[in-house]
């Protein structure tokens, strides 16, 4: 599970945390092709964020994706108004690469984002005008429909796309609670240079839901991390050990080396 910035990103396959490698602002993920997945998303800030999703270089959240102060969102399809299917990842054979060509964004998957600007709200004096009554804050509020955000402008931008807990097999999906199953310290040990390559296609149908939505004017930092997908004989999860490659015994992901022999684990 990668974090950057308030923001903790994630691969999921079968409702499960994959084990990911952490390189400085890159991680990567071993998945078996065929395997449909999900991207966890969840902002530790207190304010909202804007989140952009790219996949082999295609736009997976047209606007961007609210996520708001707490929040948690599985990504299992592109965000927009109409249905949509399941991110499938399939083996990027060579009948394949002459049909579409190969591009240098295949099996990243790019989460950039940033944060909504704080609010600020004037302070106005009692209506009765009292030495001794002290300032007060209006308290604001939305009626139904989208909801919108004050900002010093008193303008709105950034139409974009926020999440409904209405998808299947999905849970704690939207609101402050977390899901379970948090993932570790990453365990592998290692990486081969020639890892099969894959892309992803349509899956799938999925049931997730998404709504139009508003948020106000944005900071101007964006932030950014990098998730590669490797093909892979099974999905290692988190909750599996790491088995030390000199003397076999197994340890838990938070281990840097055995315990046993001393042998680097990570």
């Amino acid at each position: 599970m990668m974090y950057s910035n308030k923001l903790v990103a994630s691969v999921k396959s079968n409702g499960k945390f994959l084990r990911e490698d952490h390189r400085e602002n890159e991680s990567t993920v071993y998945l078996p092709f065929k395997s449909e997945y999900s991207v966890f998303l969840k902002n530790l800030s207190e304010r909202r964020a804007l989140v952009h999703v790219d996949i082999d270089g295609k736009n997976m959240t047209e606007g961007g994706l609210i996520v708001a102060a707490g929040q948690v969102i599985d990504l299992e399809r592109p965000a927009n108004f109409s249905t949509g299917r399941k991110f499938k990842f399939i083996e990027k054979t060579s009948e394949i690469s002459d049909f579409r060509g190969d591009h240098p964004e295949d099996g990243l998957i790019v989460v950039k984002w940033q944060f909504e600007k704080p609010v600020n709200i004037p302070l106005y004096r009692h209506p009765q005008w009292y030495e001794n009554i002290p300032w007060v804050q209006p308290s604001w509020t939305s009626g139904g429909g989208p909801t919108f955000t004050t900002t010093n402008t008193g303008t709105f931008s950034n139409e974009s796309y926020t999440a409904c807990c209405t998808s299947e097999g999905i849970r704690g999906a939207c609101g402050p609670q977390g899901a379970q199953g948090h993932a570790g310290p990453p365990g592998f040990i290692g990486y081969a240079a020639s890892a099969p390559q894959g892309i992803t296609v349509e899956g799938s149908k999925s049931n997730q839901n998404f709504s139009k939505g508003y948020i106000g004017n944005l900071e101007g930092t964006l932030y950014s991390m990098v998730i590669k997908l490797y093909g892979g004989p099974r999905p290692i999860y988190v909750s599996e050990k790491i088995q030390c490659p000199t003397c076999g015994r197994k340890w838990k992901t938070s281990f840097e080396f055995c315990g046993n022999c001393g042998t680097a684990l990570k």
